[in-house]
């Protein structure tokens, strides 16, 4: 049990760290020349609902995905955990943010009770750089 109040400790400075991140990068001293938008998502806690039995109307993660379609979906999504079953949830954003959106997927407590999603993680970023800008 500590490790998982531990885990979630982790995930929320993440979060938090993530989010300062961003509230800053757009601070300059610099005048600015050129405007570049940089945008991206977080999204996480969604679990079965990328499964098909959530799929029939937009009340679950398929309408969070059109919304952030119609909004604008950023030059990438971070999920930091609770994505299970991965494979499910790779296939729906696929799908309604096309085939060629990075998803940057977070193992999360749940992602380790899952051996399927494990597996797919793996396969996703094979060998640790397998997904774009992962040095």
């Amino acid at each position: 049990m500590n490790k998982i109040m531990a885990f979630r400790n982790d995930k929320a400075r993440l979060i938090t760290f993530l989010s300062v991140l961003l509230i800053f990068s757009s601070c300059s001293t610099q005048p600015k020349t050129q405007t570049e938008e940089f945008s991206f998502i977080v999204a996480s806690d969604w679990r079965d609902k990328a499964t098909e039995k959530y799929n029939s109307n937009d009340k679950y993660f398929l309408g969070a995905l059109n919304t952030i379609k119609k909004i604008g979906k950023g030059s990438f999504m971070l999920s930091p955990g609770d994505i299970e079953p991965a494979s499910a949830s790779a296939s729906l954003i696929a799908e309604v943010l096309g085939d060629n959106y990075t998803w940057y997927p977070v193992v999360g407590n749940h992602e380790l009770e899952d051996p399927e999603t494990m597996v797919f993680l793996r396969e996703l970023n094979k060998n640790g750089n397998s997904l774009p800008n992962i040095v």
